[in-house]
């Protein structure tokens, strides 16, 4: 048998040379029976970009088996961990080896390879007729009064110009903005076939969703706004504090996601915490702690977590794990918020992309608002959005009398209130994964999931904080809010959110 070669000190062409003579990984295991995935990894480097992606699925499949068994010890799994990684790691650099030796003259075949991979890819036009689109935009609560709206303006209005009338401050532009989104976005096969959430997309979502609106968008960041106004970090609000113990626990890259302590808000980051996000003073909200520099490396990790997640969602074949890795990153770009504003409508546009990536339609439900606003558990998102597709809503065949379904009736997030109460249900956790409140509930403060009001501290020259009242709350309905920062006796106020 000839003798492995050390892959790790080879040229890009020295590894190709070595990829077309002498033995191949499929020859090495036939003449190795004994050889089995749970060996040491290092022993049976791939030789073909196909033979590291059957090998990485592998590895992912064995993970998963490990994490839901109870017969291995916390080593055992960390050791199925560690050759995972390393079978994730050999594939990106043989795919990068791969790229640096076809260069540009395969780049049309290996746009055509990834639009193959996506094979049950849909446009928004073959699941949704156009006159429906703005049910996307529109939050599903207020569907309703925009039919309403729209039949008392005239039969060829749209109910998607509902809040440019009912916020003509704010709004304008915002109805073609949004179909806008919906063409260039939804309704572009190309667009879809490329697509994941990372930090290049998050850009062409956010010019394309705030195009005709008079006010220009910030990045979270950023010094100044358009106009030369100095800016702070970027704060919204986050289901009243309580969040998700494993979405505060998660990394993105090598920073954490969240730090419980308290942001300066006289700087754009503390210095002494590496930590996304912080908390803001004793308020609910939740503030930015990086940089504008910064903000393509955080975009681009939750890219690269959607592209793992999926990866491994396309091993099991489990619908729960296609919509956990589509959940996951819209919660995260909504909790990181790498806009001033217009983060809820940006991924709501996006959400519905990765759905139509992968052979799904939009799910316009009412339990959007307060889904990936931090609070629910993963799982519980995932069972809502398959327990939506199993509805198979046809949009061909509705009408604007149909009411868009709230999936998630049992209270763990809330649903809108109709008697006038608050509703504020936040149920027993289960023993996997429970909330946090890491601050008191603030008096005068709103509880409703789908129109929480916020507070946030007082905004001063030596403590500014970019604010946009409940805008966090995921929907893509939320235009640029007017907020007035005006403190209260106790230096914190409450705002009214805006759709």
């Amino acid at each position: 048998m000839a003798a492995r070669p050390n892959w790790r000190e080879m040229t890009s062409p020295e590894r190709e040379s070595a990829r077309t003579s002498g033995t191949t990984t499929s020859e090495r295991r036939t003449e190795s029976p004994d050889r089995t995935l749970n060996n040491d990894p290092f022993s049976d480097i791939p030789s073909t970009l196909s033979e590291a992606q059957e090998l990485r699925d592998q590895y992912a499949q064995q993970l998963i088996s490990a994490q839901s068994s109870d017969n291995l010890t916390d080593e055992e799994i960390d050791e199925i961990d560690r050759k995972s990684t390393w079978a994730d790691r050999n594939f990106e650099l043989l795919e990068t080896a791969e790229t640096l030796r076809t260069g540009n003259e395969s780049s049309a075949e290996s746009d055509a390879a990834w639009q193959a991979s996506h094979t049950n890819l849909k446009t928004l036009s073959e699941v949704m007729p156009k006159e429906q689109w703005w049910r996307i935009y529109i939050k599903p609560e207020d569907h309703a009064a925009a039919v309403e709206w729209a039949r008392e303006k005239g039969e060829d209005v749209s109910p998607g110009l509902y809040y440019d009338e009912k916020y003509p401050n704010t709004h304008k532009g915002f109805h073609q903005s949004m179909e806008a989104a919906c063409e260039e976005r939804l309704n572009n096969r190309e667009a879809l076939a490329k697509f994941k959430p990372d930090y290049e997309n998050h850009l062409i979502t956010k010019e394309v969703v705030n195009r005709h609106l008079a006010t220009k968008i910030a990045e979270t960041g950023d010094l100044t706004d358009a106009d030369g106004n100095e800016l702070g970090r970027t704060g919204h609000g986050s289901n009243n504090g309580r969040n998700s113990h494993t979405l505060l626990a998660k990394k993105l890259g090598d920073r954490p996601l969240h730090s419980t302590e308290i942001a300066d808000t006289s700087e754009m980051k503390n210095a002494d915490s590496d930590a996304i996000t912080m908390r803001v003073f004793t308020s609910t909200q939740i503030a930015s702690n990086y940089t504008k520099e910064e903000s393509k490396n955080i975009g681009d990790a939750i890219g690269a977590l959607y592209e793992k997640e999926l990866a491994k969602a396309r091993v099991t074949g489990d619908p729960h794990d296609v919509a956990a890795a589509i959940g996951d990153a819209t919660r995260l770009k909504v909790f990181v918020h790498l806009s001033k504003d217009g983060n809820s409508r940006e991924s709501m546009i996006e959400n519905a992309m990765m759905r139509l990536q992968n052979g799904q339609e939009p799910a316009v439900m009412t339990d959007n608002s307060a889904m990936y606003r931090g609070s629910p558990h993963l799982r519980e998102i995932a069972e809502t959005i398959v327990k939506w597709d199993e509805l198979k809503i046809d949009y061909h065949k509705i009408d604007d009398n149909w009411v868009a379904p709230t999936i998630n009736t049992s209270g763990k997030w809330g649903t809108p209130s109709t008697s006038g109460k608050n509703s504020q249900t936040q149920s027993e956790t289960n023993s996997n994964e429970s909330s946090v409140q890491n601050s008191p509930k603030l008096a005068g403060s709103k509880n409703f999931e789908f129109s929480l009001s916020d507070t946030i501290p007082d905004i001063t020259s030596a403590a500014k904080l970019t604010s946009h009242g409940a805008s966090g709350s995921v929907n893509p309905s939320s235009p640029p809010a007017e907020v007035a920062a005006k403190p209260t006796n106790n230096q914190q106020q409450t705002n009214s959110p805006t759709p």
